[in-house]
C-alpha cells in the first residue's frame, strides 16, 4: 500500500486525491499499480467518464468530496516515473495559495518528445470555482486551466518528468490519437510524420501513419475529442479491421526498469528538432499567470497606455 512513500522522505502526500482516468486504455492495469505502489490504494480511484469534459468535471467533483487539499490526475496511457511524480507534488506543496494547477512532462512515444500530458495537480480550494469553466471544446483541461489564470488563479508548467505517454497502447487506440494528433496538430504533422516513417520498422508507428492519412482523408467539419466519434470517424476513412490487436497488457516486475531506461533516452538524444518546434525548453519550470493569457492587442494596448 505505498509504504515506501513514508521511508523515502519526510513528505506528506496524505492530502492528496488521486484520480486515474481512463477509456480503457491498455495499460490501465499497470497505470494503477505503479501508482499504488507509490501511494497508498485508498486514496486512489478510477474516473471512467465520455467525453473528456465530463471525465474533468468528475474528476474534480471527486477530489472536492475527499476532501483532501490536493487532487492529481494522471491518464491511464501514461505508466508514471515514481521520482518525477514526488517531485512534482512536491512542488505542489511549496506553491503559493494563488497557484491552481501545477503540470509536469512526459515521454511521448507518438510524437517523440517531452511534454505536458496526462498528469495535472489541482488545488481542492479553487476547484468549485474551476467547474463553471469546463468548456465543451477540444481542449476542455487546457481551457479551464486558462480560464482560472484569467481570474487570477496560476498556473504552473515544471521540468519533471513524471513517466511515459502512449507507450503499450492498443494499435487501434494510437491509430485513434494520431488521427486525433493530425487534426490538433496540423502545423507539426510534416515533421512529425517523417518521425514515424523513420521508425516505421515498429507496428506502433504503422498504424500512427495510418492514422494521420485517415485525418487528412477525413471531412470531419466539428472537431472533437469524443473517442467514440474519433474511432468511428477515422475508420471510415481507413479501414484497420484486418490488424490484429494486441494482447492484454501483462505487468511484471521489470516495467521500472524500462520506465527508467525509456526516460534516461529521452534526456540523453530525444529528438531536438521536434522538442523544439512542439514544446521547447524555454516553456518548462515556468510560472503562467493572468498577464501571459492576454491577447496580444491588449498587450500592445497596455505598452501603449490605453
Amino acid at each position: 500500500m505505498g509504504a515506501n512513500l513514508y521511508q523515502m522522505e519526510e513528505i506528506d502526500f496524505t492530502d492528496f486525491k488521486v484520480a486515474i482516468r481512463t477509456i480503457g486504455e491498455r495499460t490501465e492495469s499497470a497505470c494503477y499499480k505503479l501508482l499504488a505502489d507509490a501511494l497508498p490504494n485508498h486514496q486512489i480511484d478510477i474516473v471512467k467518464e465520455q467525453p473528456f469534459k465530463k471525465a474533468v468535471d468528475t474528476s474534480l467533483r471527486m477530489g472536492i468530496a475527499s476532501r483532501k487539499k490536493w487532487l492529481l490526475c494522471i491518464d491511464a496511457d501514461v505508466l508514471i516515473n515514481r521520482d518525477g511524480l514526488f517531485d512534482l507534488m512536491s512542488f505542489a506543496l511549496k506553491s503559493g495559495e494563488d497557484v491552481f494547477a501545477i503540470q509536469g512532462l512526459i515521454a511521448d512515444k507518438l510524437l517523440g518528445v517531452m511534454r505536458p500530458a496526462g498528469n495535472h495537480i489541482y488545488r481542492l480550494s479553487l476547484a468549485t470555482k474551476a467547474l463553471n469553466l469546463i468548456a465543451d471544446s477540444l481542449r476542455p483541461e487546457s481551457d479551464m486551466i486558462k480560464g482560472m489564470a484569467k481570474n487570477g488563479y496560476s498556473w504552473h508548467q515544471t521540468g519533471d518528468l513524471v513517466g511515459l505517454h502512449d507507450y503499450e497502447q492498443f494499435y487501434s487506440d494510437l491509430f485513434k490519437k494520431s488521427f486525433l494528433h493530425y487534426i490538433k496538430h496540423k502545423k507539426h504533422m510534416v515533421d512529425v510524420e517523417k518521425f514515424w516513417a523513420s521508425n516505421a520498422s515498429e507496428q506502433d508507428y504503422r498504424m500512427a501513419l495510418w492514422g494521420s492519412l485517415a485525418g487528412r482523408l477525413s471531412d470531419l467539419n466539428q472537431i472533437t475529442i469524443d473517442s467514440e466519434i474519433i474511432a468511428e470517424t477515422a475508420k471510415a476513412n481507413f479501414n484497420i479491421s484486418w490488424v490484429l490487436e494486441k494482447n492484454e497488457y501483462k505487468y511484471t516486475n521489470k516495467i521500472n526498469v524500462f520506465i527508467e531506461q525509456e526516460l534516461s533516452n529521452y534526456k540523453s538524444s530525444s529528438n531536438h528538432y521536434l522538442q523544439n518546434r512542439i514544446f521547447p525548453k524555454r516553456n518548462w519550470n515556468k510560472k503562467y499567470q493572468v498577464e501571459q493569457t492576454k491577447s496580444i492587442k491588449n498587450r500592445v494596448l497596455e505598452k501603449l497606455g490605453f
